[in-house]
């Protein structure tokens, strides 16, 4: 152990944040998510001022507070434009199967009651209308989308301008 003091010691300042500075970036290359990349810039930016012979206290707040600075700077400025720009996956169910299928009303859907049932695929969903209408029982509609287990339904145009 003593060895160990005799040699921390007796380097400069200089090698030790480049040491310190190397293990940070090894750590960093080794790992997934951005982990020790702030104390490797705060150990390079220790290093400089090391090298302008400011004392070692100085050095190491100073490595303190740009490695804390690098990481805040991180967080709230870098991370929330990464997350914005991440584009949304849309995760299939089986449950999609229905979308754009057509079904008949088997229970009225009533927006104000909250009620509704149709019949697609040879399965009976709750309903809701797309655009909060009263839809009757045996009215052909299609399921345009699915939030949760309900199916948002339409009148399908198309069968209601033949009668």
């Amino acid at each position: 152990m003593r060895e160990l003091e005799v040699f921390f010691f007796s380097i400069p300042e200089w090698s030790f944040w480049l040491i310190l500075a190397v293990i940070f970036f090894i750590a960093e290359a080794t790992s997934i998510n951005l982990t020790t990349i702030w104390f490797a810039i705060g150990a390079i930016s220790a290093l400089l001022l090391s090298l302008t012979g400011v004392s070692f206290m100085t050095q190491l707040i100073v490595f303190l507070l740009i490695s804390i600075a690098s990481l805040l700077f991180f967080l709230l400025y870098f991370k929330p434009r990464l997350r914005s720009k991440k584009k949304t996956v849309r995760v299939r169910t089986n449950a999609d199967r229905i979308l754009d299928q057509r079904g008949i009303v088997i229970k009225e859907i009533n927006p104000l009651l909250g009620s509704g049932m149709i019949h697609v695929n040879n399965e009976d969903w709750s309903a809701a209308s797309l655009e909060n209408e009263i839809i009757p029982v045996g009215t052909e509609v299609v399921i345009k989308e699915l939030r949760g287990v309900k199916a948002i339904v339409a009148v399908d145009k198309e069968v209601e301008n033949v009668h």
